[in-house]
């Protein structure tokens, strides 16, 4: 049990998340192979929280939050507007669980991590309109909230990273628009040509 004390509750808590998300999609998962890499994505994030790297738990629970919710969603289990708050208060609680397991909690990191929720709770409410699977929809939600974090991280020179190079942020981001746009386009052609 020494490796719950040395962590603190707050990072628990955010592991504890990605494991509820896990286990409240577990019966409709695809198949078991999505399950396992599921499983591993857990205990891979368990470590990283272990280690305080914070990078990869906080973007796949942002990721795992959104599929949930696009699930709900896409099956008529809540409203768009209550998924959209959801999405809002799930993205800000995420990040500053993040930020305040790395220092103090200031005001520009709520005002920070409140405009990456609201953007991303906006996306979660123009994608729903779109013709494609609830797990498409929420591969475009965490690439904007991606390129918003990562943004943020770039222009911000109060941490102690320095300046690391935009141009690089942003072909990694046109990347993954491109690899979800080819990939919504492959899989559902004939339902976007009646849209």
């Amino acid at each position: 049990m020494t490796f719950f004390k040395r962590l603190p509750k707050s990072l628990i808590f955010l592991w504890l998340i990605q494991i509820s998300i896990i286990g409240v999609l577990w019966d409709f998962l695809p198949s078991s192979l999505t399950g396992n890499m599921l499983l591993a994505l857990a205990a891979v994030n368990g470590v990283l929280l272990y280690l305080r790297q914070l990078e990869l738990p906080t973007f796949s629970t942002v990721a795992l939050l959104l599929v949930l919710v696009h699930f709900w969603l896409g099956n008529g289990y809540t409203s768009p507007l209550i998924a959209s708050l959801v999405v809002f208060a799930g993205s800000a609680l995420i990040g500053l669980i993040s930020a305040g397991a790395t220092g103090t909690i200031g005001h520009d990191e709520i005002l920070v991590w409140s405009l990456v929720g609201l953007f991303t709770s906006q996306v979660v409410t123009l994608t729903q309109l779109w013709p494609i699977s609830y797990f498409q929809k929420s591969m475009l939600g965490t690439i904007v909230f991606y390129l918003v974090w990562q943004s943020w991280r770039v222009l911000d020179q109060t941490t102690g990273e320095g300046r690391r190079p935009i141009l690089w942020h942003f072909i990694f981001v046109g990347l993954a628009v491109m690899v979800v746009v080819a990939n919504i386009i492959w899989t559902t052609w004939p339902g976007l040509k009646t849209f």
